[in-house]
């Protein structure tokens, strides 16, 4: 039996640091931080006594053990600080708990990163080239943010807020489904707000982290409509702010760089966090306060359901969204609809591959011009050069190969299949006879790339591109299927990611040509 005796004058040397130092916390938020040092006595001599009980504990492998190994420790800790006696016997076998939760936890997260790699393991090493492997790691999974590289290795933008005055965004959005009464949205507040996402995107001159991407996604997300007026509201806004005050840079390279907003976040989702909390920031001040009229309620559940899809755009947690999604799909039950409306925005923030291929390829130009300029960054700061950010020995079509076959096809396909569940879900007995299909809007205007794979006219009917392509809402069901019970999901992605990719290979073997002819000696 341990000599840690309730009253006496301090605890063996062993353990007098660890007591010392918890008598130091002036904020200590323990279970049994409370006014009176007797009290408190009593308390932590009372749950001492449940450490004897451990037969009954969850297994260390559970996620309940998680929270009561917590638990014992905090009283193990109380114990030694008010220097409460406690049995050799029951110390040892709680720290061996702990020791077993611990290692579980530890097992379970190597095995999930391992998991993560497998995805990409299965490449073929032939079939992508090693900087395209890394960016692909470096970018889509958590295990190799940080990983040592080898050492070899500005348009004028149509406002959103113009838009908005315009009439076109407010049309089709808050007066078409009544939206600004039925959410009790200022219209003032939402133009100003809009205003300054306007200054927030323009911040840096991003080529592609701009207030186009930010409408680009609005766009995507909007041709999807099966969600209450609050939800709907939550995924627009979610998507206006999602890449707000962005920095034209990664993740990886302000951790890299020690900036200050990796310090704010400690290296996680960096900036993903900083989107969510500067936009929630700013709707502090009145003139900005777009929800001022929503109650706590309303409130507490717009804000966690934004939280969630802003911070789920984060690519490090790509592979790990899907796994938990297709998980999902596989139980009978409905799927939480905060997951579901984080895999629409993060869909909808790398769709460009599935769409036409003029849209598809200024997206890419921009991007990479982003990442060459992050990559010019690197070099004048003595780092590594990331993964595609060098400009002179970056592989585009073959990067582009990889993002579409790894990352947006068995995403897409992964939403289709959850989209199809959600549908089939839905009570379709009350559904209109001839319902209106979905529609997507019309394109905002502006000299960058079309917002949207597709738009339908106020009819219904749909409309064709600047080269003549026929563009449909991404998720139409047709009027009929509504009578039969089954809501069957289009999914014309499909078409222009498989028509994409192949082009992009056609552009691979041109460059793998070119690359040959340029190592022939002369």
């Amino acid at each position: 039996m341990l000599s840690i005796v309730a009253g006496s004058s301090k605890p063996p040397s062993r353990y007098r640091r660890s007591a010392q130092n918890y008598d130091e916390l002036e904020n200590f938020t323990s279970p049994f931080t409370i006014k009176s040092k007797p009290v408190r006595s009593t308390v932590v001599e009372r749950d001492v006594s449940g450490l004897t009980k451990i037969d009954d504990l969850p297994p260390p492998e559970s996620f309940d053990a998680l929270q009561c190994g917590g638990e014992r420790i905090r009283t193990i800790i109380a114990a030694l600080q008010h220097n409460v006696l406690v049995r050799k016997e029951d110390l040892m076998r709680n720290l061996d708990y702990v020791a077993r939760v611990l290692e579980s936890a530890h097992l379970d997260e190597t095995r999930r990163l391992m998991e993560e790699d497998d995805v990409l393991s299965e490449i073929e090493p032939d079939s992508v080239p090693n900087e395209v492997r890394d960016w692909l790691a470096m970018t889509f999974t958590r295990s190799m943010s940080t990983m040592k590289r080898r050492p070899e290795e500005k348009p004028k933008f149509k406002s959103v807020a113009q838009a908005i005055r315009a009439g076109i965004m407010v049309d089709r959005i808050l007066k078409k489904w009544s939206l600004r009464v039925k959410v009790k949205v200022s219209l003032t507040s939402l133009q100003n707000f809009l205003e300054q996402m306007e200054m927030g995107y323009s911040k840096y001159h991003n080529p592609y982290h701009n207030l186009i991407h930010a409408a680009d996604v609005l766009q995507t997300t909007y041709q999807i409509n099966w969600l209450t007026d609050h939800e709907l509201f939550a995924m627009f806004v979610a998507a206006i702010i999602h890449d707000f005050e962005h920095t034209g840079t990664t993740n990886s390279f302000h951790v890299q760089s020690k900036s200050d907003v990796a310090l704010i976040y400690n290296d996680r989702a960096v900036l993903e966090n900083h989107h969510v909390s500067a936009a929630f920031r700013l709707m502090r001040i009145d003139d900005y306060n777009i929800v001022s009229e929503f109650s706590n309620e309303e409130y507490r559940d717009f804000r966690q359901l934004v939280i969630d899809m802003v911070l789920a755009t984060d690519m490090s947690f790509h592979f790990t969204q899907l796994k938990n999604m297709k998980g999902l799909l596989s139980m009978p039950e409905n799927i939480e609809k905060s997951k579901a409306l984080a895999l629409v925005l993060h869909c909808a923030d790398i769709s460009h591959p599935g769409k036409p291929w003029h849209i598809h390829h200024s997206w890419t130009e921009n991007l990479l011009e982003e990442y060459f300029k992050q990559g010019e960054k690197e070099k004048e700061l003595g780092l590594p050069c990331s993964p595609l950010c060098d400009r002179e020995n970056t592989l585009v079509a073959e990067s582009q190969i990889g993002f579409i076959q790894y990352i947006v096809e068995p995403s897409f396909s992964v939403m289709g299949d959850m989209l199809e569940k959600i549908i089939k879900s839905c009570d379709i007995t009350s559904a209109p006879a001839s319902p209106v299909p979905l529609k997507s809007p019309s394109p905002l205007p502006s000299p960058s790339p079309p917002s949207s794979a597709g738009s339908s006219n106020e009819s219904g009917n749909v409309n064709e591109d600047t080269n003549g392509q026929v563009q449909r809402p991404l998720t139409t069901p047709t009027p009929t299927t509504y009578q039969t019970g089954h809501l069957p999901l289009r999914r014309p992605w499909e078409d222009n990611l498989r028509l994409n990719k192949e082009r992009w290979q056609t552009s691979a073997e041109e460059e793998k040509r070119r690359r040959e002819l340029k190592s022939i000696p002369e």
